[in-house]
């Protein structure tokens, strides 16, 4: 295992610990998929089999509650035709039963399963063969025998409930099962899946230390050091002081420090030959025999080189000069030749590359993420970062405007990705996720109160603590939850008939009060004219009536409805008080002809019945008058031809003719007598009031005639 390691190269031992990772990833996701198929497989045995059987069990003994009811009615009713739609929908209910039974079949899961069905069959044929016997009873016109027949064989009946209802509590029993199945694989699950996450996690922790202690290893310290290390020779920085651990001398740091000082002593000479060229000792040359192999190679190429282009050396360095200083120069016009062409050239080339990335760079600082970064090499660290730059950003502002869009449509739940990136862009992403989150509370419980409130619950109020304008929403909402509380015990009052009931305006642009106003002084308009009217008709001012005009709408058909009514009913009140007041003062009116409805019509018929009974009472007045001025005083009024008191009235009058005619009877008598000289006995007959001082008159006069008559007969 160490020989196999120690030959890998770094990417063959990063690769393996993917692959290892990767392995592990797959094993656990394995695990989780299959058991996840298990766990619906078993969840979704109620959806394909319970449902559907308990649902045709339930047609099953809906169906037979309809067939009971249907075979009851047919035994005890006689209409054909009702018996025969009744028969037809037992029919009807046999084939339901039937179609219930084949549903099932499908949903079968075993053996029991299905002998409960088969006994679900043979209970509800046999009573299918009763209800067949029984109507055929029915059909004899023995409907007693037929019901008799019924409930002598209610074990039949009884036992198609017990089969379905056993089979329910079966089927709810085998769903239960399925249920605890299901826990019991999610239990499996569970613990393979936490088993198959340990071991990837541990080998995936065991290959990455052997791999990082190669790695620190062969670079001699921490990769971190060793890049910074390098980073600064490759820019030039040779005063870092590289420490090595003890003994080593093959590592990365090892060979950079030698690297460091070979290029510092080249780096010194480089100076010499700066400060010669800067001091204008330009035949000065480097001490090729002070370094060594390529080093050397490199001096002694620079002292050849120095001695063939210090004045297109001076020019190039001039221009590096000024791109060190960021100061990029016009390209180069003047004409060379060979490798100084060249040198040219190159420059030339870096000046452009150097436009190009700074107006590249420029254009990403305003925005401009469309800008085209051209890579001229592999090595082209800063037109790549570049490119990587815009890539981060474009890929930041696409997840920005997917949150816009979000938001758009409402989906106020959606957040940024901040794992898609790194660094101040992840922290980015993250401080606009949780602004989000402090937008969408108060939101939300504003929301929710709202909603609270558009379904008539005034119960809640927003109760968060809210700032900014937060604070200012949910002073806006608790304000309309206020203004509603207050509403409602506006109107409750006004509906209670409370018209001392009031509501402030909510603001100067209220205009819902005045409305609730016009609505208050319009239906204190309508009592205080209910008020007039009924104090009118107090007083007896009938033909008083509320002034229509002064109302609107609705209200105004109120009133004119009540005017109305007042009219309908007035009217015939004043007919009858006419009548009623001609009749009080002998004037007996004809009979009311008007036609009304009703109440009304009562009491027409009544006042007419009035005028018939004292019209009678009037025409047997006038023959009793008319008996009396003919001398006719044996002459009476037919009592039996009147009802109630007017029958009385005429009874007491005949009583009243009888008491006073009859003494008339016997002083007219007594008169006669006496004119024809037979002095008739005195009158021993009691008598009351006038009568008996006529009585008294009369025997008085028959004491003067016997007194007369004595003194004649003495003469």
């Amino acid at each position: 295992m160490n020989n196999t390691t120690e030959s890998m190269t770094v990417a063959q031992r990063l690769s393996a610990l993917i692959v290892a990772a990767t392995l592990g990833l797959f094993a656990v996701a394995g695990v989780g998929l299959y058991q996840m198929q298990q766990v619906y497989e078993i969840t979704n045995f109620s959806n394909v089999n319970t449902i559907p059987a308990l649902n045709a069990l339930d047609d099953a003994v809906d169906t037979m509650a309809t067939l009971r009811v249907n075979l009851w009615q047919t035994l005890a009713i006689t209409d054909k035709a009702e018996i025969t739609r009744l028969r037809s929908g037992v029919n009807k209910g046999h084939e339901q039963l039937d179609e219930a039974f084949k549903a099932y079949d499908p949903t079968v899961a075993d053996a029991e399963d299905a002998r409960l069905l088969k006994e679900d069959r043979e209970a509800v044929a046999e009573y299918i063969k009763l209800c067949n016997n029984a109507f055929a009873l029915a059909d004899a016109g023995k409907n007693t025998q037929a019901g008799d027949l019924m409930l002598a064989n209610q074990p039949i009946v009884n036992r198609v409930g017990v089969a379905l209802d056993a089979h329910r509590d079966y089927n709810i029993k085998l769903s239960n099962q399925a249920a605890a199945s299901a826990i019991a694989t999610i239990s499996r699950s569970t613990t393979l899946i936490v088993t198959f996450s340990v071991f990837t996690v541990l080998a995936v922790i065991v290959l990455g230390i052997v791999i990082l202690r190669k790695l620190v290893g062969q670079l001699g310290g921490e990769p971190s050091w060793a890049a910074e290390i390098a980073n600064r020779i490759a820019v030039g920085d040779l005063s870092s002081q590289i420490e090595l651990r003890p003994g080593d001398s093959t590592s990365l740091l090892a060979s950079m420090k030698r690297m460091s000082g070979a290029i510092r002593f080249l780096v010194d000479d480089a100076g010499l030959l700066s400060r010669a060229a800067v001091e204008g000792r330009l035949a000065t040359r480097a001490d090729a025999t002070k370094h060594q192999g390529e080093y050397r190679k490199i001096v002694e190429g620079v002292n050849q080189t120095l001695d063939a282009v210090i004045g297109p050396l001076n020019v190039a360095a001039d221009y590096v000069d000024k791109i060190a200083q960021g100061n990029t120069p016009a390209k180069i016009t003047d004409s060379y030749n060979g490798d100084f062409n060249i040198l040219k050239n190159n420059l030339n080339l870096c000046i452009d590359a150097i436009d190009q990335q700074a107006k590249a760079a420029q254009a990403i600082a305003v925005g401009d993420l469309s800008v085209k970064i051209n890579v001229r090499s592999e090595n082209d660290a800063v037109a790549k970062s570049l490119v990587r730059v815009t890539e981060v950003l474009q890929g930041l502002q696409k997840e920005l405007q997917r949150l816009t869009d979000a938001s758009k449509e409402g989906l106020l739940s959606e957040r940024g990705k901040p794992e898609q990136f790194q660094g101040a862009y992840a922290e980015v992403l993250r401080g606009v996720n949780q602004m989000l989150d402090a937008i969408l509370i108060p939101i939300g419980e504003g929301n929710r109160v709202l909603s609270l409130i558009c379904g008539g619950n005034l119960r809640e109020r927003v109760e968060i603590a809210c700032k900014g304008d937060h604070e200012k929403m949910k002073q806006a909402v608790n304000g309309v939850h206020g203004w509603l509380t207050d509403l409602i015990a506006y109107v409750t009052k006004m509906a209670n008939g409370d018209m001392t009931a009031e509501m402030a305006k909510a603001s100067s642009d209220d205009q819902i009060h005045e409305w609730l106003m016009l609505l208050k002084r319009n239906i204190q308009a309508l009592v205080a004219d209910a008020n007039m009217l009924s104090k009118a008709a107090v007083e007896g001012k009938l033909a008083t009536r509320a002034d229509a005009s002064k109302h609107q709408g609705d209200y105004r058909k109120i009133v004119e409805g009540v005017n109305q009514t007042l009219d309908s009913v007035i009217g015939p009140l004043n007919v009858a008080a006419d009548y009623v007041d001609k009749i009080s003062k002998g004037a007996i009116p004809a009979k009311i002809t008007d036609t009304y409805n009703g109440d009304f019509n009562i009491l027409k018929n009544n006042l007419n019945a009035a005028i018939d009974n004292v019209n009678a009472l009037v025409a047997d007045a006038g023959l009793l008058s008319k008996a009396a001025v003919e001398g006719k005083l044996a002459t009476r009024a037919d009592a039996s031809k009147h009802q109630g008191d007017y029958r009385k009235i005429v009874e007491g009058v005949n009583q009243t003719l009888d008491a006073v005619i009859g003494p008339l009877n016997v002083a007219a008598d007594y008169v006669d007598r006496i004119a024809k000289g037979a002095i008739p006995p005195k009158i021993t007959d009691p008598y009351n009031g006038d009568f008996n001082i006529l009585k008294n008159n009369l025997n008085l006069a028959i004491d003067n005639v016997n007194a007369l008559v004595a003194d004649a007969l003495m003469l």
